[in-house]
């Protein structure tokens, strides 16, 4: 299925780093792999190459949201500037959840009144190598939770009410390894997340 474009950053988050190195080191119209990614095999065709000007973190940081003041001012200036500014949620556009989001519209599965989601993924030693990953801020509740919990807002509605236990308990840095997660829905669903 043709994935659109995709940054490399969005395509490792869809498959693996892996992948995204080998996809972005690919020539247009090249094949790549099949390569082993944490969800099973992956082979894919490069279409089209765009090139874009890109910016370091350091250049960027400022202009990344860390309030919901902040992100309003963001999106004021790119609509004024008349430019794009996306936040990569991009899970909800994959076909298969269009067509859960429409069963569920349509009572096809009836009320639900639960739902349960996990994301599990062994990531090996190196991916700490960076130090960003090992800081509060950077582990699987932001880079890989959010996207569940986006998913289940766009299929169930908003969530009303959060309780959630972390821990580290195998590398012992400041961020979260694991977290169980309660969650109420404004519409009395109940979920469970585990990570």
């Amino acid at each position: 299925a043709p994935l659109g474009p995709l940054g490399r950053a969005a395509l490792a988050s869809q498959s693996s780093p892996a992948v995204a190195d080998a996809a972005f080191a690919a020539g247009q119209g090249k094949l790549v792999g099949p390569l082993r990614g944490p969800l099973g095999w992956t082979i894919l065709r490069v279409d089209a190459i765009t090139a874009r000007p890109g910016k370091s973190l350091d250049q960027a940081r400022a202009e990344i949201a860390a309030d919901l003041a902040a992100a309003r001012r963001m999106v004021a200036a790119a609509e004024a500037a008349g430019l794009p500014l996306a936040v990569g949620h991009h899970r909800r556009h994959n076909p298969r959840i269009a067509a859960a989001k429409a069963m569920i519209a349509a009572g096809t599965l009836g009320q639900i009144t639960a739902v349960q989601a996990s994301f599990w993924v062994q990531k090996p030693n190196d991916y700490f190598a960076t130090p960003w990953r090992r800081a509060v801020g950077a582990g699987p509740i932001l880079t890989n939770l959010i996207h569940d919990i986006d998913l289940l807002r766009h299929l169930i509605g908003e969530i009303a009410e959060v309780r959630a236990l972390t821990a580290n308990p195998l590398r012992g840095h400041p961020v979260e390894e694991t977290a169980a997660v309660l969650l109420r829905f404004a519409n009395g669903a109940l979920g469970t997340v585990s990570l």
